[in-house]
């Protein structure tokens, strides 16, 4: 199964705009496959996450997001060696080691931790599941699993660079 993630943590305090993640997870889900969304808020941060289905015969699987008290944790996960509930362990792995779960984290994964006060952005070594951000000083952080999430909301910018790549290739 497939799972997308994105979220919002507002850096000024405010509740953010659970729109901007609905439409960042608009931007993520494919329009030809079924999908099944989940946003969470937990004051200025708001997250959520599409959990996809492999194909048509299959249903998805719900999307998960771990929303206890003020801590609030969305991922893409896939662990090994582990029957538990991936987000299970993920969630009692960064919980047990202050936020350094890395080294303890054996398989594939892409993750947002909101424990209240910190937000805590991972992904594995090799970029597997994958995880972009972008910051805007003193506004937000802003999270997807894939850059035209952030791109095609206007939370991240085009860069310069990029814009005068099109207009030279145009000249």
């Amino acid at each position: 199964m497939t799972m997308l993630i994105a979220g919002v943590l507002r850096l000024d305090g405010t509740t953010p705009d659970r729109e901007v993640v609905e439409r960042m997870l608009d931007v993520l889900q494919p329009g030809d496959k079924p999908a099944a969304r989940e946003i969470a808020t937990s004051g200025p941060f708001c997250a959520g996450a599409i959990g996809l289905s492999p194909n048509e015969d299959h249903p998805p699987e719900p999307a998960k997001i771990r929303h206890d008290g003020d801590r609030l944790l969305v991922a893409d996960v896939r662990l090994y060696g582990s029957s538990a509930d991936p987000l299970d362990a993920l969630s009692r792995l960064v919980r047990q080691n202050d936020g350094k779960a890395g080294s303890d984290l054996h398989g594939d994964f892409a993750f947002a931790d909101w424990d209240g006060k910190r937000l805590l952005l991972g992904r594995d070594q090799f970029g597997v599941r994958p995880l972009q951000y972008t910051i805007r000083e003193g506004a937000y952080v802003a999270f997807a699993s894939l850059p035209t999430a952030l791109l095609q909301t206007g939370l991240a910018p085009v860069s310069y660079t990029h814009l005068r790549a099109h207009e030279t290739e145009a000249d």
